[in-house]
């Protein structure tokens, strides 16, 4: 269900059992003439729109006596649709003639605006809001099927000009039903081109310059994205150098810490493996540990070192030999020369020095 609002204007007549609470206006709810928006309901959708109109609300934004009848956005009910006749007019023209109620008692102000700017022939029109099912374009008309009546909101520039111009209050006098229906007939029997106030050309015409300033903004943010985006990566190139550079000196720090705890290791007294592969596993383990720990580490290596004997030439090391033994014969036979001394010289190798 598509949804649209547009013009209609605003009259009065005696409605029965008036309530002193309430606002009783009678307005023209829709005709079956085009708008300026070239947009129209055709006099087969009437019945539709007529019964679907009843109890739907009258609605506005008031800004207050200075600003009037905002537009539709931010509207909010002050009234209901109580009632919608038929009327043709004598060019054959079809109107809907709504009769509604506004909570005076609720919206004093606003009541006392519209009394006010009637009186000064400055008062708003009222705009009607409709869903409608599909459309056709007809000869550059936008023709609505399926129509559904959603709201009847006063609006400060309504599509019709003074077709839509506010003819009375319900509590006023001057004008007679009469002379009401002449001033009906009169502004829907002028032409296009004689059609005074504001339309919705005005709000199209706001409309596209609106639409030129968030264009012209999306440009500046596009131009601010694109800027973001270029340091974003200059950013990220700088990160990259970094990320490089601190591997770098992680790198070349490992390595420092690696030979100054390999010294240190060698100066407490720990063998270097000859396995370049061992040692290397070793070295990574010392450059894991913290710097407590590593302390601590080689401080008990160079002290298990101090404390190990010194090793000296063990006697067993040299080859035992038996003493020569010295033969005499010049006694005529042999005798040992001081054999008992040589072997009381003997001693077990352990004991020897």
């Amino acid at each position: 269900m598509n949804k649209l609002v547009t013009d209609i204007c605003f009259a009065t007549s005696e409605i029965l059992n008036p309530n002193p609470y309430l606002k009783y206006i009678k307005f023209i709810f829709a005709d079956d003439k085009p708008n300026l928006n070239n947009q129209a309901i055709p006099y087969e959708e009437f019945a539709n729109l007529r019964e679907s109109a009843i109890g739907m609300p009258i609605k506005m934004r008031f800004l207050g006596k200075k600003g009037g009848a905002g537009n539709h956005s931010g509207s909010i009910p002050i009234g209901h649709i109580q009632g919608v006749a038929e009327a043709t007019l004598e060019d054959g023209t079809h109107q809907l003639i709504a009769e509604g109620a506004i909570y005076a008692d609720e919206y004093p102000e606003i009541v006392e605006y519209l009394e006010e700017a009637f009186a000064e022939n400055d008062a708003p029109g009222i705009s009607w809001e409709i869903a409608y099912k599909e459309s056709i374009i007809e000869k550059g008309i936008q023709i609505l099927k399926g129509v559904i009546a959603r709201a009847a909101t006063f609006v400060k520039h309504p599509a019709y000009g003074r077709r839509t111009a506010l003819l009375a209050l319900a509590s006023d006098a001057s004008l007679t039903e009469e002379e009401m229906e002449q001033q009906v007939v009169s502004l829907f029997s002028k032409e296009p081109e004689e059609i005074q106030g504001g339309t919705n050309n005005v709000d199209l015409e706001q409309a596209i310059a609106e639409i030129e300033k968030l264009r012209a903004e999306l440009a500046d943010k596009a131009t601010e994205i694109e800027t973001l985006s270029q340091t974003a990566n200059r950013v990220e190139g700088l990160e990259t150098t970094v990320a490089e550079l601190t591997t770098k000196i992680t790198q070349f720090e490992t390595a420092v810490l690696v030979e100054d705890r390999t010294r240190k290791a060698v100066e407490a007294g720990i063998v270097l493996d000859t396995d370049a592969e061992k040692l290397a596993a070793k070295q990574g383990l010392w450059a894991a540990m913290s710097e407590e720990l590593f302390e601590s580490y080689v401080s008990d290596i160079a002290a298990v070192a101090k404390k190990a004997p010194v090793v000296k030439e063990s006697a067993s090391a040299r080859p035992f030999t038996l003493p020569k033994i010295s033969v005499d014969t010049s006694a005529g036979g042999v005798t040992t020369v001081g054999l008992k001394e040589r072997m009381r010289g003997l001693s077990r190798p352990e004991d020897a020095e």
